[in-house]
C-alpha cells in the first residue's frame, strides 16, 4: 500500500493527533510485515492497537459522537482482515483462524453495539430519534478509500447496508456471530464459543424469539455448572429464567426461580421475587385437581442433622421414636409449608437391632445425632477438586527509562484449572422423585420455616419388629412438592 502522504506530512509538521501518528506507524507496520510474510502478526497488532486506542481516548477523557470509535473500530478490523485475505489463499485463511477470530470478534461486538444504538435489535421498527442517530453515525463517517470504491464488499459499504435497515442488520449480525462460533469450537475454545452464543441469546431476547435464546442459554449455562463459575451460572440462570417464563415452561421456570430464590449472589430484593413467584403458583387456585409440580429439595431447604430419641435409634414393639429434624430454609422470606413428610422404608429382618447398633458405630453417632454436611451450591463438579489457584503479579516496563507501561495478574496453573469436563450428564440438580407408594410416612402439618435454621419433631410408635430406613424427605407447599 502507498505511504498515507498525508498523514505523514502531518506528521512533519508536528501538527497530527495521536491517532493519526498510531495509524501511520501501524500502517508501515503491516507493510513491513506482509513483506516478511508474517502476515498473522498483522492480527495480532491490529487488536492490540485498536484496545490500546479506545483506553487511551477513555483516559484522556477525549469527547466523541456516540457511535463513533464503534464504527472507526468495525471498519478498522475488515480493513485488516481484507488486506490479510488478500496475500494469503483460503487454505491458509482456513488453518489460521486462531490469529484472525479475535479481529472478526471485536468487529462483531462493535456492530453489536451500533445496532443496539440505533435501534436496530428491537421487536419494533427504529423510531425517529433512532432514524436520526443512525443518519448523523453514517454522516460521521469519512470518505471511502479509493482502492476500495469499487469493490461490493468493502468494509465501507458493508458498513452503510447492515445499518441501513433491521432486515439487513440482521443478516450481517446474524452471519458474522455464527461464523465466528464456528471458528471458535473450530479451534477449540468452546467457551468463547458459548460467551458468543449469549450474546445472540440476548439479541433474540430482544427480538422476542425465546425459543431460539433458550439453546443458546443452556449451552452456556452447562458449561459454567460443569466449571463451578458461581457469578456467571447466577446471570445466565436470570436470562433463562425470563426465557422459560415468556414460553410459558411453568415446571422449568419454577425450577430456575427456586434455584435463583437460594442464590447468594442475587440481591434480597431479586431473591424475593422468584420465591414469590413460586408462592404465587403455589397458591394458585385452578378448578381442576392437576398433579403437583417436583421441585428440587436442595434449593428448598438443606436437612442439616437427624436427632433420635432414644438416642440408639432402636424401639421396642410398642415404644416410641422421636426424630428432630434440623432444616436450613435457603428462602428469603418465611414459608408457610402445608406438610413436610419423611417416607420411611419397612423391612422385616432379623438381627436387625445388631445391624443398626453396628451402623451407629460405624458412623460415631454421638448422642443419637446425625450430621450432614452438603455445603456444595448446585454445581455438579465442586471447587474442591480443583487445584488451588497460582497468581503473580506481571510487570512490564520500558526498556529505555524503566518506566511501567502495564502491570497485570497472571495464572501459572490454568491449563489445570481450564480442563473441559464434558462428561456430565445432568444440566442441573435432578428435582425430587415422588415419594414411593406403599411407603410408610411421618408427617407434620401446618409448619412456618422461617429463613435460616428450623427445628421439626416427628414422633412415631414401632408397631412391628423390623428395619426402618429413612428414605426420603419431602415439603409440600400448595401446588408444589419439595
Amino acid at each position: 500500500k502507498p505511504i498515507d502522504m498525508e498523514k505523514r506530512e502531518l506528521i512533519q509538521k508536528n501538527k497530527a493527533t495521536l491517532l493519526d501518528l498510531r495509524s501511520y506507524l501501524f500502517s508501515r507496520q503491516c507493510t513491513l510485515l506482509l513483506f516478511l510474510q508474517r502476515p498473522w502478526e498483522v492480527s495480532q497488532r491490529a487488536v492490540e492497537l485498536l484496545h490500546n486506542c479506545i483506553q487511551e481516548l477513555k483516559l484522556l477523557e477525549v469527547v466523541v459522537p456516540a457511535g463513533a470509535l464503534d464504527c472507526w473500530v468495525f471498519l478498522s478490523c475488515l480493513e485488516v482482515l481484507q488486506r490479510i485475505e488478500g496475500c494469503c489463499d483460503r487454505v491458509q485463511m482456513d488453518a489460521n483462524v486462531s490469529h484472525t477470530v479475535g479481529l472478526w470478534s471485536y468487529a462483531t461486538e462493535k456492530l453489536k453495539s451500533l445496532g443496539y444504538l440505533c435501534g436496530l435489535v428491537s421487536e419494533n421498527r427504529p423510531n425517529s430519534e433512532d432514524l436520526n442517530r443512525t443518519v448523523d453515525v453514517l454522516a460521521g463517517l469519512r470518505e471511502e478509500r479509493p482502492e476500495t470504491v469499487n469493490s461490493p464488499q468493502s468494509p465501507y459499504k458493508k458498513l452503510i447496508e447492515a445499518l441501513s435497515s433491521v432486515e439487513a442488520f440482521e443478516k450481517h449480525y446474524l452471519d458474522l456471530a455464527n461464523a465466528i462460533m464456528e471458528m471458535y469450537k473450530n479451534i477449540g475454545r468452546t467457551r468463547s464459543a458459548r460467551l458468543v452464543g449469549k450474546d445472540l441469546a440476548e439479541f433474540y431476547m430482544r427480538k422476542q424469539k425465546p425459543q431460539k435464546a433458550e439453546v443458546y442459554l443452556q449451552e452456556a449455562l452447562k458449561t459454567y455448572l460443569v466449571e463451578g463459575w458461581a457469578l456467571p451460572v447466577t446471570h445466565t440462570r436470570k436470562q433463562l429464567a425470563d426465557c422459560q417464563k415468556l414460553l410459558k415452561q411453568t415446571e422449568n421456570y419454577l425450577q430456575t426461580s427456586s434455584l435463583l430464590a437460594s442464590d447468594i449472589h442475587l440481591t434480597e430484593d431479586e431473591r424475593k421475587y422468584f420465591c414469590q413467584e413460586i408462592l404465587n403458583y403455589a397458591n394458585k387456585q385452578t378448578d381442576s385437581q392437576g398433579s403437583k409440580i417436583v421441585l428440587s429439595m436442595s434449593s428448598f431447604a438443606k436437612l442439616r442433622s437427624l436427632q433420635f430419641d432414644p438416642p440408639n435409634a432402636v424401639a421396642h414393639v410398642g415404644g416410641t421414636l422421636l426424630i428432630d429434624l434440623t432444616l436450613e430454609s435457603q428462602m428469603p422470606v418465611p414459608i408457610h409449608v402445608d406438610q413436610i413428610a419423611i417416607s420411611v422404608l419397612y423391612n422385616i429382618e432379623k438381627n436387625s437391632y445388631r445391624k443398626t447398633a453396628e451402623w451407629l458405630t460405624k458412623h460415631k453417632v454421638s448422642n443419637g445425632i446425625i450430621h450432614f454436611h452438603n455445603d456444595a451450591k448446585n454445581f455438579p463438579i465442586f471447587r474442591d477438586t480443583f487445584p488451588a489457584l497460582e497468581l503473580f503479579e506481571m510487570y512490564e516496563r520500558s526498556p529505555s527509562d524503566n518506566a511501567l507501561n502495564s502491570t497485570g495478574i497472571i495464572c501459572k496453573n490454568v491449563h489445570m484449572l481450564l480442563r473441559r469436563h464434558e462428561s456430565s450428564s445432568s444440566l442441573e440438580s435432578p428435582a425430587g422423585l415422588p415419594l414411593e407408594d406403599g411407603a410408610h410416612q411421618l408427617k407434620c402439618s401446618n409448619i412456618i420455616l422461617q429463613p435460616g435454621i428450623s427445628k421439626i419433631t416427628f414422633k412415631t410408635q414401632a408397631k412391628e419388629a423390623g428395619t426402618y430406613t429413612l428414605r426420603q424427605l419431602c415439603a409440600s407447599v400448595g401446588r408444589i412438592q419439595f
